[in-house]
């Protein structure tokens, strides 16, 4: 149709200036018409010719990422008349093709020697006309099964950690380092470059860093909530580029405690929190509204909220699970519009210690607890059906005080938690396969399984971080 446009007005024009030239007017103003003319078709068709042009791009893993175990190559095509397939190539060897978007493939990087290796993705149009893109990574072998590496480790005590993986399966912690007493700590913040781990410490004013939470916004970019012991206050650390800007949320009274993250769809951070201004905790939620942070109180029942875990939905509705330490349970908060609804999960069993919540794809909430059982502490595992809570037993006698939550693409809960015996604490896992819960232990030296975190990468691979009372943190992966 635009050509025809184009056309048409070509034709009008150069009829106009013949009319120019019957009249006797100067050839020169022809000659500028038709000019004008040939230079208007020029650029309407070089804009047609951008339009529909096929295009490609490898979208997963970044050019020179760093890559090990099985990674999703992932690329975006577009083209006016429509995509046919597109063939993903390693090192010159065409290894899969895929006909419908989002276009991608699973590489195992384990059948492949460690160095450079080159992913190339061609698609093709429905008149078989091509466009590629090209990356070049790194990949590195490593053994099967659990490896557990130290990641950090200067003396005195090491907790409160919290992990996140960038968007090419790099780990990012956030972690507190203090002195026996904890009269001074700080923030710190580990990065795993490809090659090695790169420490920063973000904040060292006293007792920082307690209780931090760090979550990775959709540019890479972490933020961490965090508890400032010595002022009471809540804390925020964002970093864009090579610098750290630290903001106080909150500092009306005893606050911080229990902290965790979640960034919504605009990269605007949540936090969940506890208030201790009463001398008993309250349950507090605090968001930035693109200008300033709003806080309220969630749930003002005595000695709730020690112990919190934060999720937001497809909305960008706020749901929280927390301990309430006066009932011994553990409550659910979800907040739609303007109003909190607030349930109790479980309210038979004695709980103690952390909770970790996760939200499915449907929105419905998961959590993972401890329970006083027959003996020591069971591991319980929660999850909203629709209608009731159902909760079920995934590991008994463990004593378990950390736990960290996550649900893969086909929400299946995997757990990290701790297995403190005689207090000798151990890193232990569970993931559900099928109806039955399959447990391995992690790590069973040092009295490891302090201050646990979770992440999935993109195969849905367990990555853990965690603290041994020898004051170490270390980094634990899974690789099949």
């Amino acid at each position: 149709m635009k050509r025809w446009s184009m056309t048409l007005l070509a034709i009008l024009l150069t009829f106009t200036a013949l009319n120019v030239q019957s009249r006797g007017l100067h050839f020169g103003i022809i000659s500028a018409v038709k000019d004008k003319v040939k230079e208007i078709v020029e650029v309407q068709e070089e804009r047609i010719r951008q339009e529909a042009i096929l295009t490609i791009s490898i979208t997963a893993p970044a050019d020179s990422a760093v890559v090990t175990g099985i990674i999703t190559i992932a690329a975006a095509a577009s083209d006016h008349k429509g995509i046919s397939k597109v063939e993903f190539y390693i090192d010159g060897t065409l290894k899969a093709q895929d006909t419908s978007s989002p276009y991608a493939y699973s590489w195992n990087t384990a059948q492949y020697s460690a160095g450079l290796h080159t992913i190339k993705a061609i698609a093709y149009d429905t008149d078989n006309q091509t466009a590629s893109d090209q990356h070049t990574v790194t990949s590195y072998s490593i053994a099967s099964g659990w490896q557990n590496r130290l990641v950090d480790s200067v003396g005195g005590t090491a907790s409160g950690t919290s992990l996140a993986l960038d968007s090419n399966n790099n780990p990012q912690i956030a972690y507190a380092f203090a002195n026996e007493d904890w009269t001074q700590s700080d923030l710190k913040y580990a990065q795993w470059t490809g090659s090695s781990w790169q420490v920063t410490t973000i904040d060292s004013s006293g007792a920082v860093g307690w209780w931090a939470s760090l979550v990775l916004d959709s540019n890479n970019n972490p933020g961490i909530a965090y508890y400032d012991a010595t002022n009471s206050d809540l804390k925020y650390a964002k970093r864009t580029g090579a610098s750290w800007e630290i903001t106080t949320v909150d500092s009306t009274g005893s606050l911080g405690s229990g902290t965790s993250l979640a960034f919504d769809s605009n990269n605007h951070p949540h936090i969940s929190y506890a208030d201790y201004t009463k001398g008993y905790y309250n349950l507090k939620y605090a968001q930035w509204t693109g200008t300033s942070w709003s806080t309220s109180t969630v749930d003002t029942s005595v000695d709730v909220g020690w112990s919190t875990s934060l999720a937001l939905d497809s909305n960008n509705d706020p749901h929280i699970a927390y301990t309430d330490d006066v009932n011994n349970t553990v409550k659910y908060a979800h907040r739609t519009g303007s109003s909190w609804a607030i349930q109790t999960v479980n309210s038979t069993e004695v709980i103690d210690g952390h909770v970790s919540l996760a939200l499915d794809t449907s929105n419905n909430p998961h959590i993972a607890y401890a329970a006083y059982g027959a003996f020591l502490q069971d591991l319980r595992y929660a999850h909203w059906n629709g209608s009731a809570w159902d909760i079920t037993s995934v590991d008994v006698d463990i004593f378990g005080w950390y736990v960290s939550l996550k649900l893969d693409r086909n929400n299946s809960p995997y757990i990290a938690y701790s297995n403190d015996v005689s207090n000798n604490y151990s890193l232990k896992y569970a993931h559900m396969t099928g109806a039955s819960w399959e447990i391995t232990t992690v790590d069973s030296t040092q009295s490891a399984g302090v201050s646990i975190s979770l992440a999935l990468d993109f195969s849905s691979h367990p990555r853990i971080a965690y603290c041994n009372e020898a004051g170490d943190l270390k980094y634990a992966t899974w690789n099949p």
